[in-house]
């Protein structure tokens, strides 16, 4: 059996990476929630700044601000149909009115009474490492005609070694 090559990893990649980042605007943020067992949720993404530095916007009350205060370990996963993102990091709860205000949007409504609400807490998720796989465009079209030859010949897929297709970032 064919062993996959390792994902690509340069300053393409790199830039690729934050190009599919921009396309998302939900995530699962997946913390160490009660009994050493992991916890992930949904989330809106409320902002993103330079370096993959993303904020979601939270209550309080919820189980996953306590869980980011016991454990800073955290993980971001965004998939669409074709690409798809894991990234490592660190969380932390802010609690700054003036970060809130910036990053405040209507939809927000749907959870809290308006900006000034006390119960909002911001989590900055702070990224260490980031591995995508990307089949959108030329890339999907490309691993559609690998996986069809893997079909025909009986033998498996392997990595189809485009910095595009599948990468690791280190940020």
């Amino acid at each position: 059996m064919a062993k996959p090559a390792s994902p690509s990893r340069s300053s393409a990649t790199e830039e690729h990476f934050f190009e599919i980042l921009k396309g998302f605007d939900t995530a699962v943020l997946v913390t160490l929630g009660e009994v050493e067992r992991m916890h992930g949720r949904p989330m809106s993404v409320a902002g993103r700044e330079d370096g993959g530095t993303l904020w979601f916007m939270t209550s309080v009350e919820s189980p996953k601000v306590a869980e980011v205060l016991a454990d800073r370990h955290a993980l971001v996963v965004m998939q669409s149909s074709n690409r798809f993102i894991v990234i490592e990091g660190l969380a932390e709860i802010v609690r700054d009115r003036a970060k809130i205000e910036e990053l405040w949007s209507e939809t927000q409504r749907i959870w809290f009474q308006g900006k000034d609400d006390p119960d909002i807490a911001l989590v900055r998720f702070s990224p260490t490492e980031a591995e995508y796989w990307d089949n959108a465009g030329v890339q999907g079209l490309r691993f559609a005609f690998e996986a069809l030859k893997a079909l025909a010949s009986g033998e498996p897929l392997s990595d189809r070694g485009s910095p595009k297709a599948h990468g690791k970032v280190g940020l």
